[in-house]
């Protein structure tokens, strides 16, 4: 196990890979996680456990794991992936050209390192390099995964318009992000936004594929872990935060002269408004609801908000009768 220093440690058998993985300690999958670390075929560059939130009883569990890690612990909660995954980014980015941000309860393929650190080296001009993987729902047993294939993997480019097609098909979890990109996600540096408790990944990466589009792999690289208390399991909230995203989104590309990419999202982000109110009314939470409605029609004058504000209220709207606490994750999301 690694403090907060460096090391001397020869790393000429390990790959430029390095993971950060957020844990708010509740769980103690995460060991499961840093197995899957510790089972691959070539060695990451460095781990770093950010722990959201003070949690010694999961601390001493990780410090004891076989697995060599970084361990960063901040003393309050931030509400959200983002701030841990900018912290423990900031912290590895000099011993490693790309990360990926695991969460702390999915299961990577023994092959993930290897074969992602190959991808990189053949698409040396591709942003990030992006996996499929398995959902794994919470409680069931986990399915066998394909080994590795002898031959080459398919790969395709990975371009905006196939982001926005499939967002929930590209997950930090198994994407590899070059480092030399933080710069143009934000001038901090820092990959993702904690403005948005969900979302953040969604905001970051169309922020990247807009000026630099990546490669997606026809290899599912490990199992993704489905849990009814996640915050994307919440429609109503998951749909409002993916709403102010795409503003600020809008506001972002209209500070690039991009009008087509301010309008696109201005539009989404009230698709994404009315999807949160019916998620909002169908689970009983009407006012809040309404309100959501009415401010968009004052701030931006929808007549579509109008329209299904009052289709709520006459009981003859179909589509919030349809919603359900999944309903986010399934389909074309922008």
């Amino acid at each position: 196990m690694f403090t907060d220093s460096d090391s001397d440690e020869d790393h000429s058998k390990r790959s430029r890979i390095g993971f950060v993985i957020p844990t708010n300690g509740d769980l103690p999958l995460i060991l499961e996680t840093l197995d899957s670390i510790d089972s691959q075929s070539l060695a990451p560059a460095r781990v770093v456990v950010v722990f959201d939130g003070l949690n010694d009883d999961i601390r001493s569990l990780v410090e004891s794991h076989p697995v060599e890690v970084v361990i960063i612990t901040l003393e309050e909660a931030s509400g959200g992936p983002a701030t841990p995954r900018n912290i423990g980014f900031d912290r590895i980015r000099d011993e490693c050209d790309a990360v990926c941000f695991l969460d702390h309860d999915d299961i990577l393929h023994p092959d993930f390192v290897r074969l992602a650190t190959a991808m990189l080296e053949a698409h040396a001009d591709a942003s990030v390099v992006s996996f499929p993987f398995e959902n794994w729902l919470d409680g069931t047993p986990r399915g066998a995964l394909e080994t590795l294939p002898a031959s080459s993997i398919a790969t395709t480019s990975l371009e905006l318009s196939d982001y926005l097609g499939a967002t929930g098909s590209v997950l930090p979890s198994f994407t590899v992000v070059r480092n030399e990109i933080a710069p143009i996600v934000r001038d901090a540096g820092t990959v993702f936004s904690a403005d948005f408790p969900s979302n953040q990944d969604f905001e970051s990466f169309v922020r990247i594929l807009s000026q630099r589009p990546g490669v997606r792999c026809d290899w599912k690289a490990g199992w993704y872990r489905v849990i009814s208390t996640s915050i994307s399991a919440n429609g109503g909230f998951s749909w409002e935060c993916r709403s102010n995203a795409c503003e600020s989104l809008s506001k972002w590309f209209a500070g690039r002269n991009d009008r087509f990419g301010a309008g696109a999202f201005r539009r989404a982000a009230g698709t994404a408004n009315r999807r949160s109110a019916r998620h909002y009314w169908a689970a009983g939470e009407r006012m809040r609801s309404l309100r959501m409605l009415v401010l968009n029609i004052l701030r931006h004058r929808s007549v579509r908000d109008l329209v299904v504000m009052m289709s709520l209220l006459l009981g003859v709207d179909s589509k919030s009768r349809g919603m359900s606490s999944v309903d986010q994750r399934q389909g074309k999301i922008c």
